[in-house]
């Protein structure tokens, strides 16, 4: 999966069905057709029947960047392809994730559910034959949102194993803390800001993430696709950054202007994003 707005998080189509166009573009409506960062990358989505089947990303002049989806009859994510990487996903009775299989390899990941715990393995195999197995604690509250998420081993030096989310009410994640260890206070604490609005990555990656959520936010952070409302501001102890939205008579955003001061600089850094829907 592709991070969303690498300033903002440290931090952070049209698919014809089989009566027409227009129909699909009126079940997909208010859906997220594209968004474009600084007038220099974008990233379009295509969806079938609300469910995300591709995101083309590009930047510049570079060749773009396909992934697509497949899902069960029941909505559950069961393929993914970006390039030439093939993913599998598999559910056990309760269609609960347990196993993604990088196909053509033997790189796979489990997932075993505990009380208010999921353990997440990922088992790779490198180029010369060496294995690494990494595992991550996912621990979640009685809402099902994951709390703080634990990493056993590091993969590389000076690696924030641990991070802690905290939530407003309306399910927005207002506080991400990194540790280095459990014994350690915060090493960067991560403050957040929302709007009123709807975020339309949010509603984009809905029903992806009711499968992968766990698994996704094992390993990396990425707020766009979990938090209901749109990110104003995200400030630490070294800098913030402020974003003036606006929006459609449907209260989705349609432009931003973000400014990013840092270490104290009164003269901000500056960019800027646009949305188009269905």
């Amino acid at each position: 999966m592709k991070k969303i707005y690498l300033f903002i998080l440290i931090i952070i189509c049209s698919c014809s069905n089989d009566n027409s166009e227009d129909n699909n573009e009126s079940l997909n409506k208010n859906y997220l057709k594209s968004y474009t960062l600084d007038g220099e990358s974008s990233t379009e989505f295509e969806y079938h029947k609300g469910l995300l089947t591709k995101e083309t990303s590009q930047y510049l002049d570079l060749p773009k960047q396909e992934t697509t989806y497949l899902y069960n009859d029941e909505g559950k994510l069961i393929s993914e392809q970006f390039g030439l990487h093939k993913f599998s996903y598999l559910y056990d009775n309760q269609n609960r994730l347990i196993k993604k299989v990088r196909n053509g390899t033997n790189d796979f990941s489990t997932l075993e559910y505990l009380t208010n715990k999921i353990i997440v393995t990922n088992f790779y195999e490198n180029p010369k034959g060496t294995t690494n197995t990494i595992v991550s604690e996912v621990h979640i509250d009685d809402k099902g949102r994951i709390t703080k998420t634990v990493q056993n081993t590091s993969t590389y030096s000076n690696q924030f194993l641990i991070h802690e989310f905290k939530y407003d009410s309306n399910n927005n994640v207002v506080q991400l803390a990194f540790k280095s260890n459990i014994d350690n206070t915060p090493d960067v604490v991560v403050n957040y800001k929302y709007d009123a609005k709807k975020n339309p990555l949010y509603y984009s990656y809905k029903n992806l993430y009711k499968s992968i959520y766990y698994f996704i936010l094992s390993s990396e952070v990425l707020l766009g696709p979990i938090v209901p409302n749109n990110i104003i501001s995200v400030s630490t102890s070294t800098g913030a950054t402020t974003t003036n939205l606006t929006y459609n008579i449907e209260n989705y955003p349609i432009k931003g202007v973000f400014s990013k001061y840092q270490d104290g600089s009164t003269s901000p850094l500056i960019g800027t994003i646009s949305y188009e829907y269905y």
